[in-house]
């Protein structure tokens, strides 16, 4: 054979294979398109009404209430599902429990590589969920929460199932509302503006340590509400930081759905609130820590029958660090302003307060562990112009004073702290004077000093605790001027009196057989008293 022929032949083989190459690529991409086209016709065009009608039967198979779809699209190439007019019927009767406009749920092809679910879009518009409480423990999802709650028949396992992979992006919730008809208090609620997202959530080995965070926006009965969070849940420290801000908040018709009876009513009172709460987990130990602010407008406290209590034009409470599990509490400003309190004694000696009865003391054989000391300290309480009503039946007469312009300040306060507090309060007596009180103190070392200031006291209201006295207090004013110290560190109280200036003013006295004494001006001065309490027998002993 020549060169020539050889390289015909060779040629000739080669055109053949490229054909047959060819007719082979040909044929894999038409198999490929028409499995394409196959695929996308089931996808589009069968896919969507048997999701329908699936979707339909087992929603109402597992709520036991009639569910309808009003729409599906399917996109079996980017794997898009589009739910329209999606709704949960009322159990009996007519009604609607929930509503969604539309639900797009878009996976991931990389489910394929990863074996596990992987969502890049959940997105639901327009979510409404209607709520009845038509008996004091009934409402129209009881059904649904018992089921939840039942036992499940099937036996136990020897150990949980661990959480399946996923991984899911892009999760959005707009346009949501609550309304809930309370048809026992005749009261209606309603939760809109509901937004949710959460940019990602995935416990994919690689990703279990990135943060996830949610941001959730509402309004409740028209007072906003925002909501965000840093969390990590599936890393054992369960490392969570969440930031609620509250504006305006109605308070009675919360309080209202107590679980238990309240020992007072609150008519009144609106919260605000900038809070900050962390939590993390070391070992088997929790640690929770919370600042922020919270301020609550207006509040008014009354007894369960309506007698009043306390109200306040506003109460603000700023905290930097509030550890209650480590008993560690830091108050950066507790102010009280414009507070008015009503005190009442009863005739058998008993405060009109609505305090909760002691608990037995319980017995067993292990004593219990002891508490860690109580950190607490307060940077700046202050109190605003208060009022103090106090009314007193157990003498006779029924005695009634009052304290107006009440001011009070106490700076610098810490119970594990050597350095001392000052504290200052100032008010006027409703009968006539005014009293005045300075001071430090140093709790840690259970000691405090003071200058104590009384003017013009007016004697005369107290006359009903001088009933049983052979005297009648007609009229008087009291001064005294005070400095004094006491330490409370040792099972005897310790009072030492520095100086001491009393002093009196126009005091009628009627005395036994309608005898009559008055007392143009009297004074009487002190240099260094101490008084020993004396010691408790348990201590003395």
């Amino acid at each position: 054979m020549t060169t020539t022929t050889a390289s015909r032949l060779r040629a000739g083989v080669a055109v053949l294979l490229f054909r047959l190459n060819t007719r082979r690529r040909r044929r894999a991409a038409a198999i490929t398109a028409a499995l394409l086209l196959l695929v996308g016709a089931l996808g589009f065009f069968a896919a969507p009404p048997l999701i329908r009608h699936a979707a339909e039967r087992q929603l109402s198979q597992a709520l036991h209430r009639p569910a309808h779809i009003g729409h599906v699209a399917f996109n079996p190439y980017t794997l898009r599902l589009e739910v329209d007019d999606l709704g949960i019927g009322a159990r009996t009767g007519p009604g609607q429990l929930l509503g969604i406009a539309k639900l797009v749920v878009r996976v991931s092809w990389g489910s394929l590589f990863r074996l596990a679910p992987i969502i890049s879009e959940i997105r639901i518009e327009q979510p409404r969920l209607t709520l009845v409480r038509d008996q004091p423990q009934h409402f129209n999802i009881s059904d649904l929460i018992a089921d939840a709650m039942a036992p499940s028949a099937a036996p136990a396992a020897a150990a949980p199932a661990p959480l399946p992979r996923f991984a899911l992006s892009n999760i959005q919730l707009d346009g949501g509302s609550i309304h809930f008809d309370d048809q026992v208090l005749h009261r209606q609620h309603v939760i809109d503006q509901w937004s949710l997202h959460i940019p990602f959530l995935a416990n994919l080995p690689t990703q279990t340590g990135i943060f996830v965070q949610p941001r959730l926006s509402a309004r409740i009965d028209g007072s906003p509400l925002e909501l965000t969070a840093r969390s990590k849940p599936f890393l054992p420290s369960l490392d969570s930081t969440l930031s609620l801000t509250l504006r305006s908040l109605d308070l009675p018709p919360l309080l209202s759905y107590a679980p238990v009876p309240l020992p007072v009513a609150l008519p009144a009172g609106r919260l605000s609130c900038d809070l900050t709460l962390h939590f993390r987990r070391q070992g088997d130990s929790p640690e929770i820590s919370l600042s922020g602010s919270v301020d609550v407008e207006a509040p008014r406290l009354t007894t369960p029958d309506g007698a009043p209590l306390l109200s306040a034009q506003a109460l603000h409470v700023t905290a930097w660090d509030l550890e209650p599990l480590r008993q560690r509490l830091h108050f950066n400003l507790i102010r009280l302003d414009q507070p008015v309190v009503d005190l009442v004694r009863r005739p058998d000696g008993r405060l009109r307060l609505p305090l909760p009865a002691a608990a037995p003391a319980t017995t067993g054989k292990a004593a219990a562990a002891p508490a860690a000391p109580l950190d607490l300290s307060i940077q700046q309480a202050v109190l605003n112009d208060g009022t103090l009503h106090f009314a007193d039946a157990t003498p006779h007469p029924a005695a009634a004073l009052s304290l107006n312009h009440l001011n009070a300040a106490l700076s610098d306060f810490a119970l594990t702290a050597a350095t001392p507090a000052a504290y200052s309060l100032s008010a006027s007596l409703g009968s006539g004077g005014t009293v005045a009180l300075t001071g430090s103190l140093r709790p840690a070392a259970g000691q405090t000093q003071l200058h104590l200031t009384l003017q013009d006291l007016a004697l005369a209201p107290l006359h009903p605790y001088l009933s049983d006295a052979p005297v009648d207090v007609l009229d008087g004013r009291l001064g005294l001027s005070l400095d004094a110290a006491a330490d409370w560190s040792k099972p005897a109280l310790a009072l030492r009196v520095a100086q001491a200036a009393l002093q009196m003013k126009a005091l009628h006295l009627t005395l036994p057989e309608r005898r009559a004494l008055t007392i143009t001006q009297a004074a009487l001065s002190l240099d260094g008293l101490d008084v020993a309490a004396p010691a408790p027998a348990s201590a003395a002993a």
